[in-house]
């Protein structure tokens, strides 16, 4: 089986904006980042990219396709109360993933079931081509 890493580039503004929303966050509300635990399977013909998301509403998640780099982002806002005080907290998350060569990217599945979001990524149809080619002679 084989292992595809994350990739997740540094980015300067996405640090300051984080510390940015903490500095001034309503009391009572906890502003956090996290990641999902996500696993791959290959298998013969596709790759199953699952991420464990609860309390993630359809509403709050974007994963878009750009450049073979398939990038996940999503959010959940609680609201609650405990011995009388009323607390909110919100948690954000993004992951980028590179796909394989032979993904076939037309044809991407997305499909979110009981806090689970599954991605599926068919292989593309390697073809099998022949063709004879014409031998020219130089003059």
């Amino acid at each position: 089986m084989k292992r595809y890493e994350l990739v997740r580039p540094f980015n300067f503004f996405e640090d300051f904006n984080r510390d940015f929303d903490r500095l001034f966050a309503n009391d009572g509300e906890k502003v956090k980042q996290w990641k999902p635990q996500s696993r791959i399977f290959e298998e013969e013909n596709k790759y199953h990219l699952s991420l464990d998301i609860p309390g993630v509403d359809k509403e709050h998640l974007r994963v878009e396709l750009k450049s073979n780099v398939l990038e996940v982002e999503g959010e959940k806002r609680d609201h609650f109360k405990k011995d009388g005080e009323e607390f909110k907290s919100y948690g954000h998350f993004s992951q980028k993933f590179s796909l394989p060569e032979d993904s076939n990217i037309d044809e991407i599945e997305v499909h979110q079931h009981n806090g689970v979001l599954d991605i599926i990524i068919p292989k593309a149809i390697a073809k099998d081509f022949s063709k004879s080619l014409e031998i020219k002679s130089r003059t």
